[in-house]
């Protein structure tokens, strides 16, 4: 008992020793190199609620204090880190302060992973828009895709999709779109697939697909799984409120941002779209009063905001809201800043034609070269089932002029049989003349006189005599032609037989049975079955096995041509 117990734990043991060495190298399923084990986990704790309301702030303190502890890995811990600091700094529309922990960490970083990491995050919360991030983004999606890192492909596909979304290719967007979508259900992160949906019916709304825009609103407003996410339930009803001009929609987000509202910079500035929409709302219905509590009463100035088209937005409200007040200044004010912020998009930007043209150009040379590669197999596959039938006809028609050729030879093969079997019959038919010719000369030998006609008469029996002979000859020829090695084989194997064994053997092929062989060779049927006997014992078989089956392996019929 002890030894068993013994030899089981030696086992597990080996066991959990080759499971670490084979361990994952890196963080499944995203491409950061495994270093540190808590670090890890925190890592991918950070990952998963990268893109949620959950605050990264514990999770980071902590990945700080493992990076400091760590004497051998410390700078690409800290660049980590500082990684994940930068995205929530990011999303709170912290940009500067983002920016400068990104080239702290790309500076710390030796891992080539981390700085495509840093790169990404960068291109996807700055200038995503431009053509040159866009071709980066295009970069990017490929290595992801080479390292197997399904998260980050999906994140990419999305800010590509993104990138084309109020361009003129929304048919492009969707096709980015619909990448991500399939590439975060693989990951199984299904927030980001239902954040997508919405983004779908965005796209839908662009192409001016209104009617299916409206469909799959209805479906995403009877998802539980989207109206009990706060952030997701508050994008969805902002979209409904751009494309339908649904008032209901744009106060039921705003209830829902004033509930979740957080002190960061990305929720104060919602919370200030949110306002000027509302404001603008009240004032288009004439309620100036109503809209004065919402556009006068702000926590922060738009000039802070890093997003361009959200200060476009606002201040597009404020030009209209101050001119119909009657307040030329800040109207012009406000008509200057969307003078300025138009200018900075041209210059720090090129026009979105170039995008979607370049890429449309690019993908209309990948749909053309998928056609003709298309065409090719088709005409490929069409030549090779044309070969096929062509194969199968010919073969079909070999295969019935062999079965004609087989069949004549069968019926040729049958025909010289009938030709032995009737040159055996008439050897016996000889062998009745010659009886009959002995008994005639016994009988004639007797008389006192011999007349002309009995003369005649034997002088006929004797000729029919010698054309026996000849049939006999004829009968030896045409079965050799049938089976041409039998008698040279049959003699090797048994060179005592004598003619008459010989003979036996060559009616027994025939298949002839003891009757028509006795008749054949002029012998009783005692003296046949004495001679099929002996037969036996020089070939060595038993009494049950058959003659003709051991004389028909000798040598088998040689097939007769046409």
């Amino acid at each position: 008992m002890k030894q068993i117990v013994t030899i089981t734990t030696v086992i597990i043991l080996v066991l959990l020793s080759q499971g670490c060495r084979h361990r994952t190298k890196r963080l499944e399923p995203y491409g950061w190199p495994l270093v540190d084990a808590r670090f890890d986990s925190l890592s991918r704790v950070a990952e998963q609620n990268m893109y949620t309301s959950v605050s990264l702030d514990s999770i980071t303190r902590q990945m700080d204090s493992i990076a400091m502890a760590s004497p051998d890995n410390k700078n690409e811990l800290l660049a980590r880190t500082h990684y994940w600091d930068a995205c929530k700094l990011y999303m709170n529309f912290e940009h500067d302060k983002a920016d400068r922990l990104l080239v702290s960490a790309d500076s710390l970083s030796t891992d080539l992973y981390t700085k495509e990491r840093i790169k990404s995050l960068k291109t996807t919360f700055t200038d995503f828009k431009s053509y040159d991030s866009f071709c980066d983004l295009l970069r990017q999606l490929e290595y992801y895709a080479s390292i197997g890192d399904l998260p980050q492909q999906g994140n990419t596909a999305s800010t590509i999709c993104s990138s084309l979304m109020y361009t003129e290719a929304p048919d492009a967007a969707l096709y980015y779109l619909n990448m991500a979508d399939s590439l975060y259900k693989a990951s199984r992160n299904k927030l980001r697939s239902d954040n997508l949906r919405i983004n779908k019916v965005t796209l839908l709304c662009i192409a001016n697909k209104k009617d299916e825009a409206e469909e799959l609103f209805q479906q995403l407003f009877s998802d539980s799984t989207i109206t009990c996410n706060d952030l997701a339930h508050e994008l969805l009803l902002r979209n409904h409120y751009y494309f339908f001009e649904d008032s209901a929609s744009l106060f039921k987000a705003y209830d829902i941002r004033k509930d979740v509202e957080k002190e960061t910079l990305q929720s104060q500035t919602l919370t200030l779209l949110y306002e000027a929409l509302i404001g603008e709302y009240y004032m288009n219905h004439g309620q100036l009063d109503a809209a004065a509590r919402y556009i006068e009463k702000r926590k922060i100035d738009p000039d802070s905001i890093r997003d361009e088209d959200l200060q476009l937005a606002i201040y597009e409200v404020d030009a209209n809201y101050y001119e119909a007040i009657g307040e030329k200044d800040k109207a012009y004010d406000a008509a200057c800043k969307i003078t300025y912020i138009n200018k900075n998009i041209a210059e720090n930007q090129q026009p979105d034609n170039k995008i979607y043209t370049d890429f449309l150009n690019a993908e209309q040379q990948t749909r053309a070269e998928k056609k003709s590669l298309r065409t090719r197999l088709y005409v490929i596959i069409a030549v090779s089932i044309i070969l096929l039938l062509s194969i199968i006809i010919i073969g079909r028609k070999w295969y019935s002029r062999y079965q004609i050729r087989h069949r004549e030879t069968l019926r040729r093969a049958e025909q010289r049989e009938r030709e032995l079997m009737s040159m055996a019959l008439t050897r016996q038919q000889g062998d009745r003349i010659i009886d009959y010719v002995g008994n005639e000369i016994s009988r004639l030998s007797n008389q006192e006189e011999i007349t002309g006609k009995d003369i005649s008469q034997l002088d006929k029996n004797l000729k029919l005599h010698m054309l026996e002979r000849e049939n006999m000859q004829n009968f030896e020829e045409t079965f050799t032609k049938i089976h041409p090695d039998f008698y040279s084989n049959l003699r090797t194997i048994t060179p005592d037989l004598s003619d008459n064994q010989i003979r036996l053997c060559s009616y027994i092929m025939l298949g002839l049975n003891n009757q028509e062989i006795a008749s054949l060779m002029n012998i009783k049927q005692s003296s046949l079955r004495q001679a099929r006997l002996r037969l036996r014992q020089k070939f060595g078989i038993t009494k049950d096995d058959s003659i003709q089956e051991f004389l028909r392996q000798i040598t088998p019929p040689r097939a007769l041509t046409a």
